[in-house]
């Protein structure tokens, strides 16, 4: 069974969410990896928040699809 839990992680002030704002993230997973690497660019500030992933990581042998979440911060049924 997959887990569905989603960690959160605190990337700092300097990420502040403003409207007409846009964020890049890029993700790198080697093959057959113990770890992935996580990097967020702020294309306003320029501000760069970079973190490698080492638990809670699925086996080399399963293939993990994307998990789609939205949330503005209050109610999460009014996004779905």
């Amino acid at each position: 069974m997959l887990d569905t839990e989603c960690a959160k992680a605190t990337i700092g002030a300097s990420f502040a969410i403003v409207t007409g704002g846009a964020l890049t993230l890029f993700i790198a997973a080697p093959p057959n990896g113990t770890s992935v690497w996580v990097r967020v660019v702020d294309e306003v500030s320029d501000a760069v928040f970079e973190q490698e992933i080492t638990a809670d990581l699925p086996a080399s042998t399963q293939f993990p699809s994307p998990w789609l979440y939205m949330n503005y911060g209050a109610i999460a049924a009014a996004v779905a």
